[in-house]
């Protein structure tokens, strides 16, 4: 398959440095090479190309724009290029690495304790724990910090959220917040085989 060479009607390149093309380059490579040979099959099966995470964390792309804890400490426009090359692969996919990234891993790095940092963004970076994003909408779909027991599947595969217990709560889990205000997030550590199946 030929490179795709990009396309530049608006000479947007001229306003990009050095590091910014680099960055875009190395994904549009990531995305020719590794993500549309197969990513039509993985969507006709219904399957998320799981292997492809190792590479994307290899290549700094979860947490592109943050410092430490093994981000790549890239520029928003950098990651924007990133992100917008993966999107040229597969939506899916891009959304993949922004929910890891924006959704997950920034809120981590500001608002997370010391101690939530040093354990979960290694492991994000790396690919090692994946995140996923649940929220509530004005229709009331169920809350943190309404039900003692939730559970969420990877937002890039589907979405799953267990029935509300006032009874008890997942082993692992944070306790439930009493307060609305009070309660942003809830960490958990829950392994999903079927992601790498």
């Amino acid at each position: 398959m030929p490179r795709f060479p990009g396309v530049d009607f608006l000479d947007f390149d001229s306003l990009l440095n050095d590091e910014e093309k680099l960055a875009r380059r190395t994904a549009r490579q990531f995305v020719d090479d590794l993500v549309l040979p197969i990513i039509e099959q993985y969507n006709r099966e219904g399957k998320f190309p799981a292997q492809l995470v190792p590479q994307m964390a290899e290549l700094g792309f979860f947490g592109a724009n943050l410092n430490g804890y093994g981000c790549a400490g890239m520029s928003n426009v950098q990651y924007g290029l990133v992100t917008q090359e993966i999107e040229r692969g597969d939506s899916s996919l891009r959304s993949f690495v922004s929910v890891q990234s924006a959704l997950v891993m920034y809120p981590i790095h500001a608002f997370g304790s010391d101690a939530q940092r040093q354990k979960w963004l290694p492991l994000l970076q790396q690919g090692k724990a994946i995140g996923c994003f649940g929220f509530r909408s004005a229709v009331g779909f169920p809350v943190a910090c309404e039900t003692r027991d939730c559970l969420y599947r990877n937002a890039a595969v589907g979405s799953r959220m267990s029935k509300p217990s006032k009874k008890r709560r997942r082993p692992g889990t944070s306790p439930p917040c009493r307060s609305r205000r009070a309660c942003r997030a809830l960490l958990t550590s829950v392994r999903f085989d079927w992601l790498y199946n």
